[in-house]
């Protein structure tokens, strides 16, 4: 099965794109642990995902993203505390 997408979608798949590697790029200049982050825009719709070892943390994602896509986008939140680095996985703290 095959389908057809009309310049229109694509042209928002690839601003949704860009719109995500800005919001990339902005967390990495404030952040180290992106790899514990995962960013989709869909529609212009952004929805991160991920576990924060701090609150701190989540705000410096979540305000991060906000700079990017500015106060009227939606952002929705996905991302869990978890103070005990160890439950994470990942073997270092932030």
């Amino acid at each position: 099965m095959s389908v057809l997408l009309s310049p229109r979608h694509l042209k928002s798949d690839n601003a949704d794109d860009q719109l995500a590697h800005r919001i990339q790029r902005q967390l990495a200049a404030e952040s180290r642990a992106l790899s514990r982050l995962q960013i989709k825009v869909t529609d212009g719709v952004v929805t991160l995902r991920g576990v924060a070892t701090s609150f701190y943390q989540k705000q410096l994602w979540l305000h991060g993203t906000k700079r990017v896509v500015g106060a009227e986008r939606v952002v929705n939140d996905g991302i869990t505390v978890t103070p005990n680095w160890e439950d994470t996985g990942f073997g270092w703290r932030d």
